[in-house]
């Protein structure tokens, strides 16, 4: 399930993409569908490498047995996605775009955010990205305009979304 490619960013301010940009249901279905959280079955036996012998919801024997997990880069997108909805809470409130995440009390809700905060930090600076990144001159600054168009070797995220999808 996991393949290697080199990927150029393309991250420059003010670049469009499905991804960016003001909500719409399109930006939403492409948002939801790598956001999804994948329940998929893993060998118990794997429990001990992961340091979490003892835990796990087993799967009936019936149904290949293992243990439920997820991939975790799901839910760093779906903490990515909730934030991005956080952020246009004034689309996400209205009563036909509210998601479910919006429909908890208070303290839920905002413990929500600082999970996910919270869990982007850790990830971010677990792998700790040290591509360089160069400047350029811009006649409309002042200062370096810092060129985010980079190139990452990369895990091929439609090849690993597509094995999920099919194990899920």
């Amino acid at each position: 399930a996991v393949e290697y490619s080199d990927l150029q960013f393309e991250a420059e301010l003010g670049a469009q993409n499905g991804y960016k940009g003001h909500p719409r249901p399109e930006l939403d279905k492409l948002w939801d569908r790598i956001g999804e959280i994948h329940p998929i079955s893993m060998p118990a036996e794997y429990l001990g490498v992961l340091n979490k012998t003892g835990s796990g919801i087993p799967y009936a024997e019936e149904d290949g047995g293992g243990i439920m997990v997820e991939i975790e880069v799901f839910h760093q997108l779906h903490c990515l996605n909730f934030l991005r909805k956080v952020i246009y809470a004034d689309y996400y409130s209205r009563p036909e775009n509210m998601p479910l995440e919006f429909l908890v009390g208070d303290t839920l809700f905002f413990n929500h955010i600082d999970h996910c905060i919270d869990f982007l930090r850790q990830f971010l600076m677990c792998a700790s990205d040290v591509t360089p990144v160069t400047s350029n001159w811009v006649l409309t600054h002042h200062s370096p305009h810092p060129d985010f168009n980079t190139m990452h070797k990369c895990r091929n995220f439609d090849a690993l979304l597509g094995w999920v999808e099919e194990h899920d």
